[in-house]
């Protein structure tokens, strides 16, 4: 009887323990979220500065709908959307046949993102690898907003797909433009050797 009882109470403990983990992982997540969101929230605020300062007219923060799960208090997107932000920029310059100029107005897509030293493919939801490919399909000016903690650049979709960006792979900063991660295993590659011209 008393090996029953010690035992059974030792499932109680392993189960306090287990409990008390998972809480604590669910409250570390929690922190990390709400940091991601905060720097979301603020690299946001610098690229729509950055877009308005450049010249980009009618420029729209693409607002997320999420509704928040009341089970578990997790938040979650009602909807997908193409992209971070979207511009007009009037970049082209046209003539109608009396003469007159004016400027032709071209799409603009933008994806924010906010990764320390190099960005992984892994950042991106397949929505919006599909909303980067088309809208660079239909010549719209498509480009992705890296902010790596120290500087904001903003990179045309169509170098990522140049260099080979796909699944399981990184771009890093190499000085002048992005080149494939190349992983070493014990080995220090210098990145400027490797790196190609934009």
């Amino acid at each position: 009887m008393n090996r029953w009882r010690s035992a059974k109470s030792l499932n109680r403990r392993d189960v306090n323990d287990e409990s008390s983990a998972g809480l604590m992982e669910r409250a570390r997540q929690k922190e990390n979220q709400k940091r991601r969101q905060a720097n979301g929230e603020t690299t946001e605020q610098m690229v729509e500065m950055e877009m308005r300062r450049r010249g980009d007219r009618l420029v729209e923060k693409v607002e997320v709908p999420f509704r928040i799960d009341p089970r578990t208090g997790h938040q979650y997107a009602k909807r997908k959307v193409s992209g971070d932000f979207r511009a007009i920029c009037p970049c082209r310059r046209r003539t109608v046949p009396g003469g007159e100029e004016f400027d032709l107005g071209v799409s603009v897509l933008v994806e924010v993102k906010h990764h320390e030293e190099r960005l992984p493919w892994s950042a991106f939801r397949p929505h919006q690898i599909l909303a980067l490919d088309e809208h660079m399909m239909m010549h719209g000016i498509t480009e992705v907003a890296w902010f790596d903690g120290v500087t904001l650049r903003f990179i045309r979709w169509e170098r990522f797909r140049e260099i080979g960006f796909g699944p399981g792979r990184s771009v890093v900063w190499t000085g002048q433009t992005i080149e494939l991660h190349t992983p070493t295993r014990g080995k220090r590659v210098n990145p400027n050797t490797k790196a190609a011209t934009a």
